[in-house]
């Protein structure tokens, strides 16, 4: 299929506001041909916020998002946005992204629900046979590859009770927008998945129209190709990702199992690099809920108040989620997002300007920057396994412009062979990543 046939993924979402919870037999919600399934809901306040990406309002602008907001009234219009203006912090893209919010949603189904255009095998595309969102897909190719068209519909419910605010103080008793609107955003840009699991059989790329809320984009025939998001989602137990369709033939009972097995982990560089070297584990229950499972981090890793909580599957009243964590930020590198400049560097240690290469590298990469003040530099190199093969420090740099290199070899010594590596710059407290290919 060329660039020009879509796929629209479900980025569904049941965002219940719980966080204790017991699971549930799947029941039906209908709204238009959309089915979801949901967990029993256990109202708690979690009195837990995660505060904004550090100096936000400095690098809002990377990335501009054109909202549809057609009928809704200023309150939903003005958390939306700030939702919105996180992600534009966050990061980089030549295309404005075009969103379309719907404010309604059957009482009872959901929090929200996200729907994102796609598209694959377009020019400059990572990889083959692999379906990206339109606005990633956009980012990449640095032109709209489907001028006309929204890249993604967002659904937020319009009977929750809201807490519109965007200082993050969420009151006892109600649910903080801007988290929701964040993480359904979310979805849009990329975390999700399309597998599924029906008649005992697991599948990718196979879901239907009839999985999905009414939409007006085309729905192609998918082919049993995967999303990006799936390229990246490892079985732990076995050693091989889902997409291996020698081990886990698509579709089948082998892939049903290991997709209701509780042992898939996301196994990317530069998001288990964000993890201290490990998986990051995805929410995987026992009854495949479609929309919820593998397309969330896993709830009890990630709880109420962690850095990285906005995109596991539940959260709970009292609870402001106001930064995508960095997981999800390691993740959309890997996925192949352009990030804004010095995501991740505070503003009093701030980089004028950062930049990278050669990139592959032969005999050395190096990574130059400017500071504004004297700051702690230390730059880490990752193989594509999590393990660490090189440590470079350069103790109180004073400010100005500096260059670090690397000469490609473990620990100054042993040459490494080809391929893919990770570097982490860290600049005090903050950092900087990013993957280099060694030829």
């Amino acid at each position: 299929m060329s660039y020009k046939q879509r796929l629209l993924f479900s980025l569904t979402f049941s965002l219940l506001s719980l966080s204790t919870y017991a699971q549930m037999p799947c029941q039906s919600h209908y709204f238009g041909r959309y089915q979801s399934c949901q967990l029993q809901q256990v109202a708690q306040d979690m009195r837990t916020r995660v505060k904004p990406p550090t100096n936000m309002a400095s690098r809002a602008g990377c990335a501009t998002f054109d909202i549809n907001f057609s009928g809704i009234a200023q309150n939903v219009q003005d958390a939306f946005s700030y939702a919105a203006d996180i992600w534009s912090s966050q990061l980089a893209s030549d295309v404005p992204i075009k969103v379309h919010l719907v404010y309604f949603l059957p009482a009872g189904s959901a929090l929200g629900v996200g729907i994102a255009n796609a598209t694959k095998d377009f020019p400059g595309a990572p990889q083959a046979d692999t379906w990206y969102p339109s606005a990633l897909a956009n980012a990449i190719a640095g032109v709209d590859l489907q001028p006309g068209e929204d890249d993604m519909t967002i659904y937020m419910s319009n009977t929750t009770n809201w807490y519109f605010g965007t200082d993050g103080n969420t009151p006892a008793g109600m649910t903080d927008f801007v988290s929701v609107a964040l993480h359904e955003l979310g979805h849009g840009l990329g975390f999700t998945s399309i597998v599924k699991v029906a008649g005992g059989q697991g599948s990718i790329g196979r879901i239907t129209s009839s999985d999905f809320p009414p939409t007006t984009f085309p729905f192609p025939m998918l082919a049993g190709e995967p999303g990006v998001f799936d390229r990246f989602i490892f079985h732990n137990g076995s050693g091989f990702f889902i997409t291996n369709d020698t081990v886990f033939p698509n579709p089948s009972q082998a892939l049903a199992g290991v997709l209701t097995g509780g042992d898939l982990f996301l196994n990317a560089p530069i998001a288990r690099m964000s993890h201290n070297g490990l998986l990051p584990k995805l929410y995987v229950p026992s009854v495949f809920a479609l929309g919820s499972s593998v397309t969330h981090l896993d709830d009890a890793t990630f709880p109420a108040g962690d850095t990285n909580s906005l995109m596991s599957h539940s959260i709970g009243q009292a609870e402001a989620i106001h930064s995508p964590g960095p997981i999800v930020m390691g993740l959309f590198q890997d996925l192949g997002w352009p990030l804004c400049e010095a995501v991740g560097i505070e503003e009093e240690i701030t980089l004028s300007h950062i930049s990278t290469g050669p990139n592959p590298m032969q005999e050395a990469w190096n990574v130059s920057f400017s500071l504004t003040k004297p700051a702690e530099v230390r730059l880490e190199i990752f193989g594509i396994n999590g393990q660490l093969v090189q440590i470079i420090e350069a103790n109180n740099l004073i400010a100005g412009a500096h260059t670090v290199s690397w000469d490609g070899k473990m620990n100054g010594q042993k040459e490494l062979p080809s391929g893919l590596y990770v570097y982490q710059l860290k600049i005090n407290e903050a950092r900087v990543s990013g993957k280099i290919l060694k030829e």
